[in-house]
């Protein structure tokens, strides 16, 4: 008996400390993730597989306590087995057999724990994968913002565009102010025209009066030759004379009577001819009044015209570069987005082969984990029926040198060993419930990763097949209504530059008739500048002619009237004919 518990205990201690190294080696050196480990992150929640703290305080107080209980009790079985070397031969052989099964489970649970530990450094690898996959989108995350800083700078290269395309603006305003200098220039060669005119006028005043004092300078030699004759031939002519004097006082009276006569003309014709021309000329001063006006308002309007035209043709050209770059935009992450997809595709063949890897070696854990349910539930079996198969009396505790002679000291001696019996009982029990216990947590842990790993990867699955649709339908949908609304804003801005087009035609036709207007009115005003002269040089010519009495001043008069008389009439024949000409 004393070498059976000596056995038993033993068995015991090796079996805990077994179990105790291998649980230390479990949870120090193969956990699925360490807290210290590089490549663990915070989405994955896998617990770690360690004993709690109140479990090894109280296994390293039974087992203290044990071994310094059996430390007595091997004393007295060596020394027992010295006596009777019989019993120890007889239990050597189941105790060996124990050993070796418990040396089995220990192997066992050596090669669960390796093929854990085989686990977690391909959950490892995963997780560097999923780092590596973060990296990528932050490297893609860097690429976007890239492009948004080239879109800023195809927008500044916009406003320079629209600052160059003003540039032809200030250019058609710098040619208006030199069409202005042209009118200006054309002004002034109306005017030094008018001066040659007037100079040649001037000439012809002079040579009027050139010929003039010639006419005079002839009509006194005459006067001296017919003194003379006179002086010579006084008595031969006093007859003749008489009778001259007479026909010249008669062709005086009817001179002097057609004279005034055609001065009585004159002056009215002169007088009409004023009262008409300060008439057209009030009328002519109005009408280039009320044209000015109108000039000045259709100017002012063709510009406003002009302005808004131009300011609506540089918004609409603006508008065009802007929808040309939004659709190259547009077509760019399109482009991106055909190629992100063939990415992502790749990535979820990859992702579905890791999947079925995974599931593959999940099943197979799930298989290996139910034969080492079974073969857990076996040894606990097994071990019931064992524990069921012992008896009581196997397990007492004797000690036949310590039992006493009288019936007292025996009773008592018997309740002391049933005492410890019962204690040894109970800590085998406890042991064996805490190993059950272990093995459930083990088993529990399994399905919780088992768990775990198919719900992320249903997770995976659906995530995936959501960005495809969407990436799809918001690609097509958003690609559709840009086109759509681009055609729209195109189609707009045509008709917005054909109703221009109409505009700046009307417009040129209304300078052109404006135009001719002021032509008109030009031309008008250069004749009434001509009848204004005519006029003045009439009425100084009526003014410079004297009247004389004498009788040679009579004949000069006579002859000098007949003179003016011609020159007179025919600056009135051509002023009646240039007035006629004008009203026709």
């Amino acid at each position: 008996m004393n070498a059976f518990a000596c056995g038993i205990s033993l068995r015991h201690i090796l079996g805990t400390r077994r179990i105790k190294m291998a649980l230390e080696d479990f949870a120090c050196d193969s956990s699925p993730v360490n807290q210290n480990d590089e490549g663990s992150t915070s989405d994955l929640d896998i617990t770690v597989l360690s004993l709690p703290r109140s479990f090894d305080d109280t296994l390293f107080l039974d087992l203290y306590k044990d071994l310094s209980s059996e430390g007595q009790t091997n004393k007295n079985c060596t020394s027992s087995n010295a006596q009777n070397p019989e019993c120890t031969t007889t239990h050597t052989l189941p105790l060996s057999c124990e050993e070796d099964n418990a040396h089995d489970t220990g192997m066992d649970i050596k090669m669960r724990l390796r093929q854990l530990h085989a686990e977690n450094k391909e959950l490892k690898e995963k997780v560097r994968m999923y780092d590596s996959l973060k990296v990528l989108y932050s490297k893609r995350m860097t690429e976007i913002e890239t492009m948004s800083t080239k879109l800023r700078e195809s927008a500044s290269l916009s406003e320079s565009c629209d600052l160059r395309e003003k540039q032809p603006q200030q250019q058609a305003l710098d040619l208006k102010k030199n069409n202005n200098l042209i009118d200006l220039d054309r002004a002034q060669h109306e005017i030094e025209l008018l001066v040659r005119r007037a100079e040649a006028a001037e000439k012809q005043c002079e040579d009027t009066a050139a010929e003039l004092k010639g006419l005079q300078k002839k009509h006194a030699r005459l006067i001296s030759r017919h003194a003379a004759e006179q002086d010579d031939l006084k008595s031969k002519i006093e007859s003749e004379i008489a009778r001259i004097r007479q026909e010249t006082n008669e062709d005086i009276i009817s001179s002097r009577s057609t004279q005034k006569e055609s001065f009585a003309r004159e002056t009215k014709l002169l007088c009409d001819a004023r009262d008409y021309a300060m008439e057209q000329v009030n009328l002519l001063q109005k009408e280039l009044k009320e044209v000015r006006k109108d000039r000045q308002t259709k100017e002012v309007e063709t510009c406003e015209i002009t302005n808004e035209l131009e300011s609506q043709l540089a918004n609409a050209r603006s508008d065009l570069k802007l929808k040309s770059c939004e659709l190259s935009t547009i077509q760019a992450f399109h482009d991106r987005l055909a190629e992100e997809v063939k990415h992502y595709k790749k990535e979820t063949e990859k992702n579905k082969q890791a999947l079925s890897t995974i599931q593959i070696d999940y099943i197979k854990l799930e298989q290996e984990s139910v034969i080492e349910r079974s073969k857990l539930e076996e040894i606990i079996r097994q071990k019931d029926e064992a524990l069921k198969a012992y008896e009581h009396d196997d397990l007492l505790i004797c000690d036949h040198h310590s039992r006493p002679h009288n019936a007292d000291s025996s009773i008592i001696s018997d309740r002391k060993s049933l005492i410890r019996n019962s204690v040894a009982l109970a800590k085998k029990c406890r042991e064996l419930q805490s190993l059950l216990k272990k093995a459930n947590d083990d088993l529990s842990v399994e399905k919780v990763k088992n768990e775990t790993l198919g719900r992320h990867a249903e997770n995976n699955k659906q995530l995936y097949q959501d960005l495809t649709r969407q990436s799809h339908n918001n690609a097509s949908a958003y690609i559709l209504s840009a086109v759509k609304e681009r055609d729209q804003e195109i189609y707009c801005l045509n008709k917005k530059i054909h109703a221009l087009f109409d505009e700046t035609h009307t417009l040129r036709k209304d300078r052109d008739n404006v135009l001719s207007k002021l032509t008109e009115i030009l031309e008008r005003r250069d004749k009434l500048d001509d009848m204004k002269a005519l006029v003045e040089e009439g009425m100084k010519q009526m003014k410079m002619m004297p009247v004389k009495t004498d009788k040679f001043a009579a004949f000069g008069c006579h002859y000098g009237s007949k003179v003016d008389t011609i020159e007179e009439g025919e600056d009135l024949l051509d002023h009646i004919v240039y007035h006629k000409k004008s009203t026709n």
